[in-house]
């Protein structure tokens, strides 16, 4: 049996670049699998709900075909508008570049579809060329490759997130970093500089993953150069000089990204801030543990035969790294391997741990906690696993070489054994994860290819009114929007301007929504019930006795279902009520339809001129409003008193004319409680 085994592998290794033309036959075949219907039904399926990548990438090149830099989009914010493109977009404009050029030569699912078998195929294949050069070992390029591809992790990315299945943009650095430190050049040197470079503007966490590299590799350089290499001056000034430069090259991409961050500061922090939440709790939240890296059911699991293989070559190699003789080893490629990639292998696992790791009672400051504090870029540091697998995959890699050229003629059994371990505890996540598709033409609600049939509705405004970070139907709305192709009110953006406005009319019950609504062009209105994801009342029953709406049909489909309503002809606002300095978070909505806005210390608001306004010099405000405890109050606009009297805590309806071109600010008695104040039926009486 072994034989003729060994007869068959000899024949086939006579077959020029054979070991490339089965590794890609089998990684393409894999690919298959793991994509499942999106690889059979790549025009109109994708895998998971809808999500970053339907209502992202997608989306953007949708309302966008022609150009990958978007530009005003009517789709969405309507009837203003808004300009999807913002200035963080520029570090993956490589990613979105791609796929817009893939979407104008067929579709968005396609082109998605064709990032994803990329993502694995060229992390497989790269993954391959570079432990294959290592080892001069065929099947353990193969395995250390299928090892490295076929992740909990990527599995993950490919439901939503592209970047996380770049992996082969490292992969190819490293094996330039090593190559390099093995025996530098100005073409490797060129070659890693361009290499980090460029992944600047694929992914904003690919500048973190880029910057560690830099700094490890000044680290190896140093300890290669000036410890264990024994090597003459000028080889070690070659060494220092090429590795100073790859680092001057891959800086100098770093410059627009640098430029942007300093003259739009004011633009990208907005973005940051409305889009997220804490960063303290976020970094927290959205970062690893070490039990992570070993749980078959986390997307962090590296693979226990990876983690096997690679301490075997850890300990191969242990002696050579102390002992006396470790120059004339400082040349070896699977040296250098080794002690640089378990460097590498620790600081990357280091410092994707959380900010604070609690050991026995005693919180550990993780290198994490120094990033938040000097930048809010980066939370989520357990996507640092992508460097993380690699370097453990080439110390695998190290450990099974070393383990077939030790087990003679049982390395076929040795081989065959760990390659089926590998292959089921991958597969063990695939399985249980209980992986989503998302198929465009079966899985969309039925409304939106109504609504793409129906000239007479000219725009729609999908409930409840979400917002980034709290949104969780915002998916959905951009997602199905590209059946439709009916502009939404609704924002995509956090720091949309027209925020406050669609804010103020958060309750669609409340007395100033369906005003407001048809002087928007607001003909339908889709309402969504609460999902596992909130704490809201479901108002479906009674929106239907809003006597402004029409009901027309309720669709159930598998993620939940939709009413929609009719907007009837009826009264136009000229004007709104609304809270500028009010946060998404602060409203709650209550099972009548209405909203409650609950707000601290003094409180301004604004009187927003509508599309179309019949304008007028002065308005009839209303609103009711309550306060925690009694307090005196006082209404200012433009330094003059226009309303004086109390809040309490029984709601009371405001009424007063005020001036439609000023803002005016509810000024309370301050006592020893904290201020808070809730204001509900917003409305200009006309």
């Amino acid at each position: 049996m072994l034989d003729a085994l060994r007869s068959f592998f000899a024949r086939l290794t006579r077959i020029p670049h054979v070991g490339w033309i089965v590794t890609t036959v089998i990684f393409t075949v894999a690919t298959a699998v793991y994509m499942g219907p999106s690889f059979t039904n790549p025009g109109s399926v994708v895998l998971g709900n809808p999500g970053d990548h339907t209502a992202g990438i997608m989306y953007s090149n949708w309302t966008h075909p022609d150009s990958p830099k978007p530009s005003a989009s009517p789709f969405t914010n309507y009837p203003l508008g808004e300009v999807i493109w913002q200035p963080v977009s520029v570090s993956s404009i490589l990613t979105s570049s791609a796929h817009w050029l893939l979407s104008y030569l067929s579709n968005e699912v396609l082109a998605w579809n064709l990032l994803v078998f990329a993502g694995y195929m060229s992390c497989g294949l790269s993954m391959f060329g570079l432990v294959r050069w290592l080892t001069k070992n065929t099947l353990t390029a193969l395995f250390v490759g299928y090892a490295v591809t076929f992740t909990p992790f990527h599995v993950f990315s490919s439901w939503g997130h592209i970047a996380g299945l770049l992996s082969g943009v490292f992969i190819l650095a490293i094996w330039q970093l090593l190559a390099l430190i093995e025996k530098p050049s100005r073409l490797r040197t060129l070659g890693l500089g361009v290499t980090i470079g460029l992944s600047f503007y694929m992914d904003g966490y690919f500048i973190l993953f880029g910057g560690l590299l830099l700094g490890l590799l000044w680290i190896i350089t140093t300890i290669h150069g000036l410890w264990l290499a024994k090597i003459q001056r000028i080889e070690k000034i070659q060494l220092f000089t090429n590795v100073g430069l790859a680092t001057i090259v891959s800086l100098l991409f770093l410059i627009p990204l640098a430029w942007i961050q300093l003259t739009q500061s004011a633009q990208i922090n907005a973005v940051f801030s409305n889009a997220r939440g804490s960063i303290v709790q976020d970094a927290q939240i959205y970062s690893a543990t070490l039990l992570m890296y070993l749980n078959p059911k986390d997307l962090l699991f590296v693979g226990y035969t990876v983690l096997l293989l690679a301490m075997i070559g850890v300990w191969q190699w242990r002696r050579a790294f102390v002992s006396k003789q470790r120059h004339q080893e400082a040349k070896s490629r699977q040296f250098i391997a080794v002690w640089s990639m378990a460097l590498l292998a620790i600081v990357s696992i280091w410092t994707s741990l959380r900010p604070v790791s609690t050991v026995a009672g005693f919180d550990i400051y993780n290198p994490s906690k120094l990033i938040i504090a000097l930048t809010p870029t980066w939370r989520v540091f357990g996507r640092l696993y992508m460097l993380a697998i690699v370097a453990l995959g080439i110390l695998a890699a190290i450990g099974l070489d070393k383990l077939l050229k030790h087990t003679g003629k049982k390395r076929y059994i040795i081989y065959g054994l760990f390659s089926v371990l590998l292959v089921a505890e991958l597969a063990f996540f695939q399985v249980t994860a209980q992986q989503k598709t998302y198929n465009y033409r079966a899985d969309t609600p039925h409304i939106y290819r109504w609504l793409k049939e129906n000239n007479d509705v000219r725009a729609i405004a999908e409930y409840p009114l979400d917002e980034l970070p709290q949104g969780s139907y915002l998916s959905d709305y951009y997602t199905y929007q590209q059946i439709s192709h009916k502009p939404i009110l609704n924002s995509l953006l956090p720091n949309s301007p027209q925020a406050g406005l669609r804010r103020s009319i958060a309750g669609i019950n409340d007395p100033q929504t369906m005003p407001v609504l048809r002087a928007l062009g607001i003909d339908l209105v889709n309402l969504r019930p609460p999902n596992r994801e909130t704490a809201r009342p479901d108002i479906a029953q009674a929106a239907r006795q809003n006597q402004n709406l029409q009901f027309l049909f309720n669709h159930n489909y598998p993620k939940n279902s939709v009413s929609s309503f009719m907007v009837k002809p009826g009264t136009k606002a000229n004007y709104a009520l609304t809270l500028p300095q009010l946060q998404y978070f602060q409203i709650e909505l209550l099972a009548d339809g209405t909203a409650r806005y609950n707000v601290d210390d003094d409180v301004r608001m604004d009187i927003i001129e509508l599309p179309k306004a019949a304008t007028r010099k002065f308005v009839t405000v209303s609103f009711t409003a309550s306060s925690n405890e009694d307090r005196a109050a006082s209404i200012v606009q433009n330094g003059r008193t226009i309303w004086q009297g109390s809040l309490t805590t029984k709601p009371q309806n405001i009424q007063f004319e005020a001036s439609s071109k000023y803002p005016f600010v509810i000024h309370t008695e301050r006592k020893t409680q904290p201020t808070n104040t809730t204001i509900t039926q917003l409305r200009i009486i006309e």
